[in-house]
């Protein structure tokens, strides 16, 4: 029979094995760990680098009909303004052709941008009740 050292060296000896296999182990997944997010990071930043170029792209697309857009309107002001500048001038404000020359150019460069229109020309607004009561509320 061997002497007991023997036997406790044999069995730190195999037990040094074994913690080192498993530490090799674990190092090798721990480097396929850091592979993959890295793989990872870069597949992110592609996919990134794209979306960003698609929303240039189409903010280039729109800032191009935008300035076309503001071209015609100061086109169109220009217009207006040379016309109002060529009226003459009066003390009536409201009632003057320059009021009416320069309100008509703004509703010809904005047209219906409220949406909603004039709502004094689609008839007369509904009268409100008189008092709480008439409308089905209680007094307080």
């Amino acid at each position: 029979m061997p002497s007991p050292i023997v036997i406790l060296a044999i069995a730190l000896a195999l037990t040094g094995l074994a913690g080192f296999g498993g530490t090799m182990y674990f190092r090798d997944q721990y480097h396929q760990c850091q592979l993959s997010i890295a793989e990872y990071k870069t597949e992110a930043e592609k996919k990134k680098a794209e979306a960003i170029a698609a929303a240039q792209a189409k903010s280039d697309e729109q800032i191009g009909k935008l300035t076309k857009v503001i071209a015609d309107n100061a086109g169109k002001a220009n217009t207006y303004t040379e016309k109002i500048v060529t009226v003459p001038v009066t003390r009536a404000c409201a009632d003057s052709e320059s009021i009416r020359i320069g309100l008509s150019g703004l509703r010809a460069i904005i047209g219906n941008a409220g949406g909603g229109g004039n709502k004094a020309v689609s008839g007369p607004p509904t009268a409100l009740p008189a008092t709480p009561a008439a409308a089905g509320k209680p007094n307080r």
